[in-house]
């Protein structure tokens, strides 16, 4: 015989709506045959039961799912909305008529405005961005040594990001044949000298200035203090000016450049905005030189796009030549950018006996190939060597030449 069991198919399936007083008289009638079930009544509702959980289940997921689409959708379709309205014409504009201006005439640093000129000059002493007054084309030298370069002209610069770029003017000229010293070569073989390093030491650079002939070409470094005054007092003794380039160095971070460094690690454009903050920190000056760079100048894809910034600003580029791997002077001239490499590091080792004898491994190449570059540093040792040296070039026969007049004349690497 079947155990008697409580209906607990109508016990589930009362409704919570029911009256009080059904759900009482329910619970005071007498449990009769009709009001219990079997345990076969039981199996059987268990079993309908578990039928009907995968529906309900698979109902709970599709909308849950395609509640989930749903803000999916809604967020795609709101990004796209605020993209289009923040990179619309309208919106670009009205951010770059946002950026702050200025607009400044060019002279050199020192110079005199006019009596109407409402530009301020920065003091000497003073660092920062350079200071320019309204004068357009006034000549760089003042009664040196030297003779007279073209002054700081208007046409050759425009505003940048980081303060004023050179670029090729209107009518064709450009910075790196404005600004060269002008030389008449003759038949004899050619030797540039090129200091670099200049204006980290204001002692050792004022000295330079000072006992080299004119001549002798000089790059600064962009980090140098007081640095646009340390140029236009280069240029009034008649030096030709360049501007040492950081790059990477093959044992970067060992040997580290500096903070503008480029680098094959940076993407484009974090290499050109590091390269027009360096073109930005002087006026008058006719190219840049490598400073470093054993691993970027032999990195066809990093190098390229900086000597195309170059080619299209109108500079002279210099490869100081730190590794054999550089590609820099094949690139140069695949783009037929003005061009010269060192051939040598005249004080590589700064001692006299080792600088007397690169000199004249100089003069041997130079008598070669009917042209070569010296490189140097403005160590004191260095200087006093080299004044020495000079004394006796001309009577050995060679000429002393700005690098600029050596441009595109030396053999591929």
């Amino acid at each position: 015989m079947k155990a008697p069991t409580l209906n607990i198919r109508r016990f589930m399936g009362r409704r919570a709506d029911d009256g009080a007083g059904e759900a009482d008289a329910a619970a005071t009638a007498p449990i009769s045959d009709d009001n219990l079930t079997t345990e076969d009544d039981v199996t059987d509702w268990l079993a309908e039961s578990a039928e009907d959980q995968p529906t309900r289940w698979s109902g709970r997921i599709f909308l849950a799912a395609t509640f989930t689409l749903w803000l999916i959708l809604a967020g795609g379709l709101g990004g796209l909305i605020g993209w289009l309205l923040m990179n619309g014409p309208d919106t670009i504009a009205e951010r770059e008529a946002a950026r702050p201006r200025m607009s400044v005439a060019i002279t050199l640093p020192g110079a005199k405005a006019a009596n109407d000129s409402d530009v301020t000059t920065m003091a000497p002493q003073d660092d920062g961005a350079i200071s320019m007054a309204a004068v357009d084309g006034q000549a760089a030298t003042g009664g040196g040594k030297g003779g007279d370069l073209a002054g700081v002209e208007a046409d050759l610069y425009e505003d940048g990001l980081h303060g004023f770029l050179p670029r090729i003017a209107a009518d064709g000229r450009q910075p790196w044949q404005v600004y060269r010293r002008p030389t008449k070569t003759d038949k004899r073989p050619r030797i540039a000298l090129l200091f670099t390093d200049m204006g980290l030491s204001q002692a050792n650079s004022a000295a330079a200035v000072r006992d080299l002939p004119s001549e002798v070409s000089l790059s600064f470094s962009a980090l140098a203090k007081g640095l646009e005054n340390q140029v236009a007092a280069a240029r009034r003794d008649g030096h030709e000016v360049f501007l040492d380039l950081p790059m990477e160095p093959s044992d970067y971070p060992r040997s580290d450049p500096g903070p503008y460094t480029l680098l094959t690690s940076a993407s484009l454009v974090e290499n050109l905005d590091r390269l027009e903050w360096t073109l930005a920190q002087a006026t008058g000056y006719v190219g840049v030189v490598t400073k470093m760079g054993g691993r970027f100048t032999a990195d066809n894809e990093s190098m390229m796009p900086v000597l195309e910034a170059l080619k299209k600003r109108g500079l002279m580029f210099i490869d100081a030549r730190a590794s054999s791997r550089s590609l820099a002077i094949e690139l140069a001239t695949t783009l037929a950018l003005p061009r010269a490499y060192g051939n040598a590091v005249i004080d590589a080792v700064p001692a006299r006996a080792d600088i007397e004898r690169r000199l004249a491994a100089l003069e041997n190449r130079a008598r070669i190939d009917g042209v070569a570059v010296g490189l140097a540093s403005n160590y004191p040792v260095t200087l006093a060597v080299v004044k020495a040296w000079l004394a006796g070039v001309a009577q050995r026969n060679y000429q002393l030449v700005p690098v600029s007049a050596v441009a595109d004349g030396q053999r591929g690497r």
